[in-house]
């Protein structure tokens, strides 16, 4: 199993909702419901599919982590870069 296989089963136990999709601007997103949108068209080869796809879940992964762990007054912040 590769780096990159091993990324989208993960991903996928934690719940995240890849989508391969065209962008015009973008090369990928992610959304704090857990969506992870990229356009792997735009990246060279699988090692900068990896590089993409482990960056991607690294800001779902705070979002979902800040929302469900911070004080109420604090919860709805959450990364959307």
């Amino acid at each position: 199993m590769t780096h990159l296989q091993r990324l989208y089963e993960t991903a996928d136990g934690l719940g995240l909702q890849i989508c391969h999709l065209p962008m015009e601007r973008l090369t990928a997103i992610s959304t704090p419901d857990g969506f992870i949108g990229m356009d792997v068209n735009k990246l060279e080869d699988s090692a900068r599919e990896s590089v993409c796809l482990a960056h991607e879940m690294g800001h779902a992964i705070h979002s979902y982590l800040s929302t469900k762990c911070q004080p109420v007054i604090d919860h709805d912040y959450v990364i959307f870069v």
